[in-house]
This record gives structure tokens, sequence and C-alpha cells, in this order.
């Protein structure tokens, strides 16, 4: 029996992170914690990560689906937050982007993770950004790391 699994050092991998301008203090934290990650876990060179920022969330899958056909990237990590309204926008949004960018994944064998948070208020999504519940952007740039070595191991055999 085989079994593949992997730490979260890629030294050499080139990762580029989309963030958001809309809700630009609780993605700055998403952001901020995704590149120590990067850096401190990962041991990825600052000249190795590329930050891109958006208008918004529904703006993310066209720049993801851009940056995946430059072959230029080894992971692409997707940080944002996108906080209930008055509307059903919330719901419509945040499942289209989530599923497209899914999609865009999946189509190209390609690590992208979802730093992205759905909340109902304002204080959920602090609290998601490195506040109670840990922060989404760490937990993303954990998984982009990790998928990048796995699809390195699975390339090995």
């Amino acid at each position: 029996m085989k079994t593949i699994q992997s730490d979260f050092i890629a030294l050499n991998a080139k990762i580029a992170i989309l963030t958001t301008h809309v809700n630009n203090f609780i993605n700055e934290n998403l952001l901020r914690n995704s590149i120590d990650t990067l850096i401190r876990i990962g041991k990825i060179k600052k000249d190795n990560i590329t930050i891109i920022k958006v208008p918004g969330s529904q703006e993310l899958p066209l720049i993801t689906n851009i940056i995946v056909k430059s072959k230029k990237y080894n992971g692409i990590i997707v940080l944002g937050s996108i906080i209930k309204g008055k509307t059903i926008h919330f719901e419509l949004l945040a499942s289209s982007v989530t599923n497209e960018i899914s999609k865009i994944s999946i189509q190209n064998n390609i690590p992208i993770t979802l730093g992205l948070i759905t909340a109902e208020n304002i204080i959920q999504a602090i609290d998601r950004s490195g506040t109670k519940y840990g922060n989404k952007g760490h937990d993303a740039a954990l998984a982009c790391l990790e998928l990048i070595n796995i699809i390195n191991e699975i390339k090995k055999l």
C-alpha cells in the first residue's frame, strides 16, 4: 500500500495571491497571514509571491483564470470576504465565485485554495479573519502549500 502525503515546505514554488478591495480591512488580515504562512512555514521567497488586488469578489474568477493560463504559478490563493446584506446577492455571489474558482482549479490541475469568508455580518467576518476563529488566509496558504507538494509527489509516480 502506498500513501501520499506531504509537508508544507515548498521552497521554489511560485504563488499568486488574489484579494479584493471590498472589505479591505478584513482582507488585509487574510493577506498578511497568508504571506506570513508562505514565508515562515512554506519557506517561500518573497520574490516568488505575487499579490493581485481586484475590485470585488465577482472579479476573482476571471483574474484567477488569467493567472492560471499564464502558467507562471504553482498555486493560487484566493482571499476575500462576502458579507450578507439585505438582498439575495450574497448567496448568488458566494456560490458563483466558489463554483467558478473550483472549476478553474479542476480543469487546469492547479491548486487554487479559497480563503473566502462568507459571513452573516461584519462581526463574523472579523472573527474569521484572525480573531476568534483563526484566519482563513493562513488556512488557504497551508492548503495551497500542501497541495503543491502532493501534486509533485503524484507526478513522480
